[in-house]
């Protein structure tokens, strides 16, 4: 998972949305989940400042890696590529499914952690991301086409909403058992003029750090990977 920390008025961040889109475009990059965690503009998480201050982000843009690495740039325009697809090697212990729907403005998720060994201080996450809001955004890259500004910018991944405490929220400890299947039923809120949403959920180890992560739009149904 990567949380790109970033604001259209950050002319630097474009680099990391071009990163983003680089790995996607990698064979099996399709696996690397990105969650835009917004700050200063009409995209905004209302607990970015939380989470800058647990994550030690001091600066725009800024990438984290499964909540435990910092996304190094190779220049001023591109990202390591490399890093986070290394991280699509490991082998987890735990599986994610997601199931959702929406109604009016109230999106419900039903959300199954799957153990294949017994774990201990695991946590679950549970995001709403909006994408295809065209917003403009600064831009010192030559990313983009170049240019100051890039005044249709989509901006996609964005964090809009938790169903859960944005840090976790602890898996019984009777439930993290081997063979067997934590379920939880969520809801959140969501603004009722948008149609295009998605579903992220991770499970965090005792540390914080991610140890799975499984996407989904809203309104269809994402069996264990």
């Amino acid at each position: 998972m990567i949380e790109d920390y970033t604001g259209a008025w950050c002319g630097w961040c474009p680099r990391i949305s071009q990163g983003i889109i680089d790995v996607h475009n990698m064979s099996g990059g399709e696996d690397v989940i990105a969650v835009a965690v917004h700050n200063g503009d009409a995209m905004a998480f209302p607990l970015e400042t939380q989470m800058r201050s647990q994550f030690g982000v001091t600066g725009f843009p800024t990438g984290i890696l499964n909540r435990d690495a910092r996304w190094a740039s190779v220049s001023g325009d591109a990202m390591n590529i490399g890093q986070p697809m290394q991280l699509l090697n490991r082998v987890t212990p735990v599986g994610l499914a997601i199931n959702s729907s929406v109604s009016g403005s109230t999106v419900n998720a039903t959300v199954k952690v799957g153990f294949d060994l017994d774990q201990i201080g695991m946590k679950l996450v549970v995001v709403l991301l909006e994408n295809g809001v065209v917003a403009a955004q600064t831009n010192y890259t030559s990313n983009f086409g170049g240019g100051s500004s890039i005044p249709n910018f989509v901006h996609n991944d964005i964090l809009r909403a938790s169903f859960t405490d944005i840090f976790g929220d602890a898996i019984p400890a009777d439930q993290q058992v081997g063979g067997g299947v934590y379920s939880v039923d969520l809801s959140a809120s969501a603004s009722a003029n948008s149609t295009d949403w998605d579903v992220v959920a991770f499970v965090v180890d005792a540390t914080g750090e991610v140890v799975n992560v499984q996407k989904a739009a809203v309104g269809t149904n994402k069996d264990f990977d």
